[in-house]
């Protein structure tokens, strides 16, 4: 499936095709077992209540040999209830069959999408938020999971259903088989208007469900900074707001598709009374029986539950496919560019040369960086100095590929990323940001991230960022929780914890981007010493606005506005009085 359609859904629907034959066959008998049921007990009526004996008895006499009037009576009710039970029988069996295909079908509509979001681009999680795709893989597969659960099986049994009973109704009496003819297409057409109508309105109330779980997902994530400066009030009202939003469109679509389903029960049950009316008249003016009459009303009322599932599943089709819409656009995101791993040149080295040549990247038709171009030499520690803003961290992104690069290259060893590959290049390249992410679970998989590492490893990389002391304290050791996003560490032992994952990882080059802005300048002094043997032959990218941070780099680049204004040695920068004295001079001030 390369989108998400009906039509895309009915050809993977193919695969199950021998199952699904089998559940058509099921209910195929289940409806076959049915149908006599309305039939059988007003037969008795004419050919043993009013005593004119005709096939039904005549069938029971060759049979069982001529009976007692109450012995009529009891075989049939027996027969009844021997039909409804292997009604119920065949039409579970059926149920389960079709209901086994509808869920392997989402499951695939599920995996489709998760795979395409494995590949999606940053800058898309980033302009959707995480809110808006969850709400769509939640509640618009919950819609769709719906309307295939009751249509797979339902829609064949409550066609076949109408089927046969139209059947029936034809040779009971044609006149009353056509008033039905009539009646019914007109309930289906009006359904069918009516659901297109509810299916904006169930749009509406998804729509507004995303933006809720987008709000409140944001909110629930930065309520430390909302809290820190006495806004919860405005953030919930925000909240609120959106609520109120739900509400407005849950009740439009909850009243609105009820009054639907009420108006398309009160055409069908207005014909019902209509053509009831009709079978007392024909009893009075024809042949027809009072039996017959009875059998065609009790055969009208039997229709009433497989035109109410067809009726239910026109109302489902519709909310449905808005569903659908919605999650076909997913699969419209745009992905990161897929590279052809045609040369690895991290094998041949414990660490290498980075080279950004002429980088150009923009958000829109803003542009972030302009004709960047740097170095990082195999071994050295090249420093990336610049103001909040100056696009210091989406060049970060750019190099691990985060963010695709609109123009220039990036080579590794003066080989192109384009045949290097992006896992390849993150495989080999450690991040480590300012603001780490942790996951709500233990010490040992946010150090981990499920990989298998031995505690020996972890204990060494804990010792040499500095974090050993804090693992004592903790009353589980390695498997101590530590809350969303890290929360029981402090800012300084999450970006210490972001270190150490980065030490497990063993990476050829390293990128910090301001990871030790949350350390006091004794820790962080402290911590470059105890990293200085590990970091000494890795070629690293130290990003930061800090001076005190890169005044051990071998080599600085200033960025301002997007582009590189200066870089030399820290001496040389000095000696020209640009960017970089003017920083240095203000700090000294």
């Amino acid at each position: 499936m390369n989108r998400l359609t009906w039509r895309a859904l009915f050809s993977e629907a193919q695969q199950y095709k021998k199952r699904i034959f089998s559940g058509q066959l099921v209910a195929f008998i289940a409806v076959l077992l049915s149908l006599p049921i309305p039939l059988l007990f007003p037969l008795l009526i004419d050919e043993v209540l009013l005593e004119k004996p005709s096939t039904l008895v005549g069938i029971m006499d060759a049979l069982f040999a001529p009976q007692e009037a109450y012995m009529y009576i009891l075989i049939i009710f027996g027969m009844t209830l021997f039909f409804r039970l292997m009604f119920f029988v065949f039409n579970t069996l059926g149920s389960k069959i079709f209901t086994t295909v509808s869920k392997e079908l989402i499951y695939k509509i599920r995996v489709k999408l998760l795979r395409h979001l494995e590949d999606v681009s940053i800058a898309e999680y980033e302009s959707l938020g995480g809110g808006g795709i969850s709400s769509k893989l939640v509640t618009d597969i919950n819609t769709v999971d719906t309307f295939l659960g009751v249509s797979i099986g339902r829609l064949f049994i409550s066609i076949l259903s109408l089927v046969g009973i139209a059947i029936i109704l034809f040779s009971i009496d044609a006149q009353l088989a056509a008033i039905i003819l009539i009646l019914n297409p007109i309930v289906v057409t009006v359904t069918m208007i009516l659901g297109k109508r509810i299916a904006k309105l169930k749009r509406a109330e998804n729509e507004n469900i995303e933006r809720f779980q987008n709000s409140l997902s944001e909110t629930l994530d930065l309520f430390i900074e909302v809290r820190t400066n006495n806004q919860e009030e405005r953030y919930i009202n925000k909240m609120i707001a959106n609520a109120k939003s739900i509400r407005n469109a849950s009740t439009a679509f909850g009243w609105k598709s009820e009054a639907a389903a009420h108006l398309s029960s009160f055409i069908f049950l207005s014909g019902f009374e209509v053509f009831r009316a009709a079978a007392m008249l024909m009893v009075l003016f024809s042949d027809l029986s009072i039996g017959q009459m009875f059998a065609v009303i009790g055969y009208l009322w039997f229709m009433i539950t497989p035109l109410q599932e067809l009726l239910n599943i026109i109302f489902s089709y519709t909310n449905a496919t808005a569903a659908l819409e919605r999650l076909d656009a997913l699969l419209s995101l745009e992905k990161e560019p897929q590279y052809r791993h045609r040369c690895n040149p991290f094998k041949a080295d414990s660490t290498n040369t980075i080279t950004l040549k002429h980088i150009g990247f923009s958000y829109g038709d803003k542009e972030i960086l302009h004709d960047v171009s740097l170095s990082i030499p195999k071994g050295k520690k090249v420093a990336l100095l610049g103001a909040s803003g100056s696009g210091k961290t989406t060049l970060a992104h750019v190099i691990l590929g985060l963010y695709a690069i609109k123009e220039g290259d990036l080579c590794v060893d003066g080989i192109s990323v384009k045949d290097i590959g992006l896992d390849v290049m993150r495989e080999n390249i450690a991040l480590v940001l300012q603001q780490p992410k942790m996951f709500n679970d233990t010490l040992r998989h946010n150090l981990t991230l499920g990989r298998d590492v031995s505690d020996e490893k972890l204990y060494e990389a804990l010792r040499i960022v500095q974090l050993d002391g804090v693992l004592k304290k903790l009353t589980h050791g390695l498997e101590t929780p530590i809350g969303k996003d890290g929360i029981r560490l402090s800012g300084g032992e999450r970006q210490r914890a972001a270190i150490a994952r980065m030490l497990i990882t063993e990476p050829n080059v390293i990128i910090l981007d301001e990871s030790t802005s949350a350390l006091d300048v004794v820790t962080e002094a402290n911590l470059f010493r105890s990293l200085q043997e590990y970091l000494e032959a890795k070629s690293m990218l130290i990003i930061t606005h800090r001076l005190k941070t890169v005044e051990n780099a071998d080599y600085i680049y200033i960025l301002h506005e997007g582009r590189i204004v200066e870089e030399g040695t820290p001496e040389a920068l000095l000696a020209q009085k640009g960017h970089y004295s003017s920083y240095f001079d203000e700090v000294i001030a």
